[in-house]
């Protein structure tokens, strides 16, 4: 695998994936169209301990989500873009704000949760997998992940 790597708007942060990510989908929950003052948030999955900051530091912050929990996002404490964040109690995956990766052109995501709150306008991808809030469990999502990869050559979902 080669290691993805990204920062803040200000390159402050620097950061690299260092585990092969598990999945990459679209959120659209009013929460994340709210805090990333987008449409939608590029999240990709990657194994808890799969981010290594290699330059500064990012700070969390905690934050609600749709469903009533929160998380710890990680953000550069100069710019404050978030850059990934992880459950409370640290178990299940991190979820990579893919819009910082320094080549994110050629992701694309398998899945679209909380299609619910989507923007009227955006027409989403009939391949993908929809899922009108969250997903009952990411297996599914994973599973579109790895087949997706398996099918693609390696280096169309490789970031610099």
């Amino acid at each position: 695998m080669n290691h993805s790597r990204g920062s803040c708007v200000c390159t402050a942060v620097r950061f690299e994936i260092t585990a092969e990510p598990i999945a990459l989908l679209c959120c659209h929950c009013t929460e994340c169209q709210t805090a990333s003052g987008s449409s939608f948030v590029l999240s990709m999955k990657v194994p808890l301990g799969g981010v290594t900051v290699v330059q500064g530091e990012a700070k969390p912050y905690l934050r609600p989500e749709a469903d009533g929990q929160s998380r710890q996002v990680f953000r550069c404490p100069r710019c404050l873009a978030a850059l990934w964040s992880e459950r409370l109690d640290a178990t299940g995956p991190i979820t990579v704000y893919a819009g910082t990766l320094d080549d994110s052109a050629t992701l694309e995501p398998v899945a679209h949760i909380w299609t619910e709150d989507a923007q009227p306008w955006i027409a989403l991808p009939q391949e993908a997998l929809q899922f009108a809030r969250n997903p009952p469990d990411f297996r599914d999502i994973e599973k579109a992940w790895s087949d997706r990869n398996q099918k693609m050559p390696t280096s169309r979902h490789s970031a610099k």
